[in-house]
């Protein structure tokens, strides 16, 4: 009984303890007159009454002088008014107030520092005699040496660090900003590469820290040659990322087949080398993997790279004209086919017959997925691919695949062209619950079809209430919104026409509909714009261009956006790099506060290089 009464007691008295700590922790830190002072001292000096607001920060510190909420202030106008002596003695009633406490000494450093007077340097000493040494205290009063151009000084303190903790990466990743900041290209890439050293897990950010550095012309040879001396792998494989940037891409696959253990980055640099449509290169990369990488997982993602490789090579693409694409885009309504390359066009069964392989042996759901993109987007076999989406939507766990299979099982239907049946589809998908807001979308979608106004208003303004502008579709809903907003049924019939004989790979049939638009119609231009590009789109520049010269016979309607898709057919489609040149220093001329002004200035300087 009397050893349960005192475990009561012992409960009682550690919550009573419980409650008084927290009931002093919820005591505000100033008092309200206190609050009340320095509102108006800020105020005092926000207007320009420095002397008076002075005067507030004195009076709460005579009455208490450890008032850090005073000092901090107080101290930043007598440093800007350069009144050290005065600081001085402020500095002195504040230290014994807080007892020389390690946070107000590190609220006084600078001030001693910046008067010369010896205190700072027993400051400095008093922290790193200490047993257990604080590293984040000794950071703070080296960054204040640093602001205050005592630069040696700052540097010899963190090689006394550095030896006594054994610690010696300690300050390298600011050491290396400072330098940097400084353009002090040589030291910034050793302080980074020192920091590796220790720290090879932070390989990217190092990485990307002198990639940064590399911006600056006059760096780049400095920085290559550290690299190259530097005896760690780490410093190979940033070489070769810069490499990369400098548009050397075969020494840059070189510097990684010198590394062991490099397979990890091989396959980093292949897939970005496929970004940037260098896949000749990749290609090698993706063999070399293949034949000589012992780990099961790389050898299966070059696999599967392969495909991926073959299947762009198959397919002709307008993505190369980059400001066009931007103006045409719209992610909801653009033709999900691809046209076929006829050179590569046997790489389409190497293709099918990789992704099949890993789909069939590894249960690989990505290789299944692309296999069905090939027979939906390319091969034109809906009955083939839309069971293929189901089964990953319905077999595998990736949210991302779910999500992706779920929007084209219903592009599949669009394409078929019965919109009364892919809504009852979409409405047979709304038990995947997680991605009803895909399925209102694809609601959208089809409502603009079949121009049911008030539907398609309806739902966009629920999605658009629901989803991040971030979202893919956001700016896509949008547009479709804005049409019916602006725009009569009348108006849009024909547009809405258009868009799905796209949708159902019919591409003749929609530059038909658009090249029917008057020139009343509030669209006329948006089509005129369209038609030319789906032109494009089937590699069919000359009568792009064609058509563009009948616009240009009326100038009322050879706009920013046509000169611009003029210029691109010439430069990437035509490859007259001369003619499309011409007609990007037009465009500048007559166009100067255009948004893509920048965008071509960009072209312009790449053209010339």
């Amino acid at each position: 009984m009397k050893n349960n009464f005192k475990k009561i007691i012992g409960i009682i008295l550690t919550l009573s303890i419980s409650l008084n700590q927290n009931t002093l922790s919820l005591k505000p830190k100033l008092t309200n007159q206190e609050s009340a002072m320095l509102k108006q001292a800020k105020a005092m000096e926000k207007a320009g009454l420095i002397n008076e607001s002075i005067d507030i920060y004195l009076d709460m510190l005579r009455n208490s002088p450890g008032l850090k909420e005073a000092f901090i202030p107080l101290k930043k106008i007598y440093i800007r008014k350069q009144e050290i002596d005065a600081l001085l003695v402020e500095t002195k009633k504040y230290a014994t107030a807080n007892k020389n406490k390690a946070s107000s000494k590190l609220d006084i450093f600078d001030i001693y520092l910046i008067a010369d007077n010896k205190e700072w340097q027993n400051i400095l000493n008093d922290f790193y005699n200490k047993k257990d040494i604080n590293l984040n205290h000794m950071k703070k009063l080296i960054s204040i040496l640093l602001s205050n151009n005592k630069k040696e000084i700052a540097q010899s303190w963190v090689k006394k660090i550095r030896d006594k903790t054994k610690k010696n990466s300690f300050y390298s990743l600011e050491m290396g900003m400072h330098h940097s900041m400084k353009l002090e290209y040589d030291k910034a890439t050793d302080e980074y590469l020192n920091y590796l050293k220790y720290n090879s897990k932070n390989l990217s950010l190092i990485s990307q820290r002198i990639m940064l550095l590399t911006d600056y012309d006059n760096s780049i040879q400095i920085i290559k040659n550290k690299l190259t001396e530097s005896e760690l792998i780490e410093s190979k494989i940033i070489l070769s990322k810069l490499e990369f940037k400098l548009k050397n891409y075969m020494q840059s696959y070189d510097i990684l087949k010198n590394l062991s253990k490099s397979d990890k980055h091989k396959l980093d640099l292949l897939e970005d080398l496929m970004k940037i449509n260098q896949l000749d290169l990749a290609q090698v990369i993706v063999n070399d993997l293949i034949k000589s990488s012992n780990n099961k997982n790389i050898i299966n993602e070059s696999i599967y790279q392969l495909a991926n490789i073959y299947e762009s090579q198959v397919t002709q693409s307008s993505k190369n004209f980059r400001i066009s694409n931007e103006i045409y885009r719209n992610e909801l309504l653009i033709s999900p086919f691809s046209e076929l390359n006829e050179e590569y066009g046997d790489l389409i069964l190497k293709a099918i017959t990789i992704y099949d392989s890993l789909n069939i042996k590894q249960k690989d759901y990505k290789s299944g997925f692309q296999l069905a993109e090939i027979k939906y987007k390319i091969q034109k076999d809906f009955d083939g691919a839309e069971p293929m989406y189901e089964n990953i939507l319905k077999r595998y766990s990736s949210s991302k695949y779910k999500k992706k299979c779920l929007n084209e099982i219903i592009n599949v239907n669009l394409s078929r062209g019965d919109l009364k049946k892919t809504l009852e589809k979409i409405n047979s998908l709304y038990e995947y619950k997680d991605f009803n807001y895909i399925l209102d979308i694809k609601k959208i979608q089809s409502y603009f079809y079949e121009m049911q106004r008030d539907s398609v208003l309806f739902y966009a303004d629920k999605v658009l209430k629901n989803i991040s502008r971030e979202e893919k579709y956001y700016n896509d809903i949008l547009k479709i919104s804005s049409l019916f907003q602006l725009y009569s049924d009348e108006d849009i019939v024909n547009y809405s026409k258009a868009k799905f004989e796209l949708f159902k790979n019919k591409n003749q049939a929609a530059i038909k509909i658009l090249n029917s638009f008057e020139i009343e119609n509030p669209l006329f231009k948006t089509a005129q714009f369209e038609s030319i590009f789906l032109e494009v789109k089937s590699g069919n520049y000359n009568n792009a261009i064609e058509k563009i010269k009948k616009i240009k016979e009326n100038n009322n309607y050879y706009n920013h956006e046509i000169q611009i898709l003029e210029a691109e057919i010439y430069d990437y489609g035509l490859d007259d790099k001369i003619k499309a040149v011409d007609i990007y220093l037009n465009f500048l001329d007559n166009f100067p506060k255009s948004i893509f002004y920048d965008l071509i200035r960009t072209r312009l300087r790449e053209l010339s290089a």
